[in-house]
Formats: C-alpha cells, sequence, structure tokens
C-alpha cells in the first residue's frame, strides 16, 4: 500500500529483507562486529556490536528508526535487490597477482600431477580452507572441554584434568595426494571428522 502521494508507508519498507552485510573488526579497528546495509547507505545504516548477534540486533534497532526518519523527510528508498549482490560478487571467476616465484613452483606442480594451473589452485584453497575449518571446529570443542575441566569435579560429570582431543570428538583428517581427477573426491571424503565412539 502507498500512501496518497504514491510513497511507500514505513511499515511496507520496515518489511522488506535488505541483504546486509556482517564482518568482524581486527584488532586495529578496535575489534567487535559491524554490520551494514549498503543499499541503503553503508555509511547510514551501520552499526557495530562486541558480537555478531549484538550487531545485528543494533543495526535492526537503528533501521525502525531511521527508515519513518527518511521516508518523512521524502527520500525514496529502493527495494532490496538481491541479484546484484549474488551475481557480482560471487561470480565464480577472481583475478589475483602471485609473486613469480609462487607462479612457478604451482604451475611446475600442476604439470606434474597432469592438470591445470586453475584445477590446482582451486583444489589447494578448498584443502586448505577445509583444514582451516576442521582445526577452528576442533580448537572451539577443546576450549570448551578445557572450560568444562577447570570448572571442577562438581559441574562436571567424568572430572578429569587431562583432556584427549578425542575426548572432545576430534579424529584427525587425512590429507593424501591423489590423482587430479580425484582431488575433489579427496575433499569430499575428507570434508568431516567421524564422531568419536
Amino acid at each position: 500500500m502507498k500512501t496518497a502521494r504514491g510513497r511507500r508507508t514505513p511499515e511496507e519498507v520496515l518489511a522488506f529483507r535488505y541483504p546486509i552485510v556482517v564482518r568482524e573488526l581486527g584488532p586495529e579497528e578496535g575489534g567487535g562486529w559491524v554490520a551494514m546495509i549498503p543499499q541503503l547507505g553503508a555509511r547510514t545504516f551501520v552499526a557495530v556490536g562486541d558480537t555478531r548477534e549484538e550487531a545485528l540486533g543494533a543495526l535492526d534497532a537503528l533501521r525502525e528508526y531511521l527508515i519513518p526518519q527518511l521516508l518523512e523527510e521524502g527520500v525514496e528508498l529502493p527495494e532490496p535487490d538481491y541479484s546484484e549482490e549474488e551475481s557480482v560478487r560471487y561470480s565464480g571467476r577472481l583475478v589475483l597477482r602471485l609473486p613469480r616465484e609462487l607462479h612457478a613452483k604451482l604451475a611446475e606442480r600442476a604439470r606434474r600431477n597432469g592438470c591445470s594451473l586453475n584445477q590446482l589452485i582451486v583444489y589447494l584453497l578448498a584443502e586448505n580452507l577445509e583444514r582451516e575449518t576442521l582445526l577452528h571446529d576442533w580448537f572451539v570443542r577443546l576450549q570448551s572441554a578445557l572450560a568444562r575441566t577447570a570448572a571442577g569435579p562438581a559441574s562436571t560429570p567424568g572430572y578429569s584434568e587431562w583432556v584427549h582431543p578425542k575426548d572432545v570428538g576430534f579424529v584427525p583428517p587425512r590429507f593424501e595426494s591423489a590423482p587430479p581427477g580425484a582431488l575433489h573426491r579427496v575433499a569430499a571424503r575428507e570434508s568431516r571428522y567421524a564422531p568419536a565412539s
């Protein structure tokens, strides 16, 4: 429903779900999280918080406060546009610069493995991203187990002063070399750790 002048009501615009960008701030930026709505103005619709949830909550409160004000002042706010975000940001094409020595090493390794340089780089990125994810998951579980252990016997069933990685469900992944055609199958097969029995 639009007003008599043909403008949207605050309720209509507040019902829109604009794409939100959330990122963690580095120590040099003061830490915490930032959330913003680029389509409405990344410098106006921006909020920060100590956690991701706090930043999103602050952004939602800011959105509910600013949208009615802007509409009252006669500012036209666009409808959400999802097509630009997905097609531009994730086209599958990436251009990057490498040091010559690294380029030469990658090209030689691709030649030895009988695959293209692109296939090798995609495989290495996927493998290392998965490894990083596994290690992060394990670290979070280990921190949780250590926190429970530090709380002492009263709060922890089966209290023990020493925590083994298997106690927190970690089974290390096996990363093996494989012929180029099997690279994606190795990554898929080793993509998740098995729960400890």
